[in-house]
């Protein structure tokens, strides 16, 4: 079986098929230590196995970080809206005379659940190298 990039960058049937297979197996979680022996059972060199599982790594790394930005941004907009219904309750609707301790408590837990939001997004950020087991788990 000819193994060199040249081959590899053709697609052919078991090449792409190998392929799917290792970016399925880093996609669930699989050690590297076992998705390194399945390429050497089948043959592949190590520095090809090296680069194909280097690419998998980094398309879950995507996957997981597009996902955590989406905690970001969905939680920095829902900050933004608490501190908007909290302004309008306490500038335009005549606050805390009016509406009492409403004004404050409905726009805080607004702000809290936007704050967690925006929080676990950042850490997933930061810890997305570290997640293990499937890329379906993260939410």
């Amino acid at each position: 079986m000819d193994w060199s990039m040249a081959s590899w960058n053709e697609e052919r049937p078991v090449q792409a098929g190998i392929r799917d297979g290792v970016l399925r197996r880093v996609m669930w979680g699989e050690p590297e230590a076992e998705i390194m022996h399945m390429l050497e059972v089948n043959q592949v060199p190590p520095e090809l196995a090296r680069e194909m599982y280097g690419e998998a790594r980094r398309e879950r790394l995507r996957k997981l970080r597009a996902w955590e930005w989406r905690k970001v941004w969905t939680g920095a907009l829902i900050l933004a809206a608490g501190v908007l219904i909290f302004s309008t309750g306490w500038f335009v609707l005549e606050g805390f005379r009016v509406w009492g301790l409403r004004v404050v408590a409905v726009p805080a837990l607004i702000f809290g659940y936007g704050l967690w939001r925006f929080a676990t997004g950042l850490a997933g950020l930061i810890m997305a190298a570290s997640f293990t087991g499937p890329v379906g788990d993260v939410e």
